[in-house]
């Protein structure tokens, strides 16, 4: 299977949400994955919560949600050989800085 790259969301997205995910990454870092392949093109990692804030306002359980998904991206992406960096957010300009590392 071909990837292009990811999309992360976060559970309170209302643009994105009830379309599925292929991993889910819990408030207490857990991951499940999917039994089914929700994009044929791209990897879908949803974080349940609400992560439309400054990563300053964000949680120790939050901060630790967005470690195991950057650690799950790593080895996706070595998996499939795509880019780590090629990741699609939905678009919120505080979870933009996130991943692009602004706020890191």
């Amino acid at each position: 299977m071909t990837f292009e790259g990811f999309i992360i969301h976060h559970s309170a997205c209302p643009s994105i949400n009830g379309k599925g995910y292929d991993f889910w990454i819990g408030e207490d870092a857990s991951v499940v994955s999917s039994p089914y392949v929700t994009d044929p093109s791209h990897i879908h990692i949803c974080l349940q919560g609400d992560f439309n804030r400054e990563y300053t306002l964000f949680r120790a359980a939050e901060k630790q949600q967005l470690f195991v998904a950057s650690k799950l991206i790593v080895e996706l992406a070595r998996r499939y050989n795509i880019s780590p960096s090629i990741c699609f957010l939905t678009p919120t300009p505080a979870q933009e800085r996130i991943f692009h590392g602004t706020n890191l």
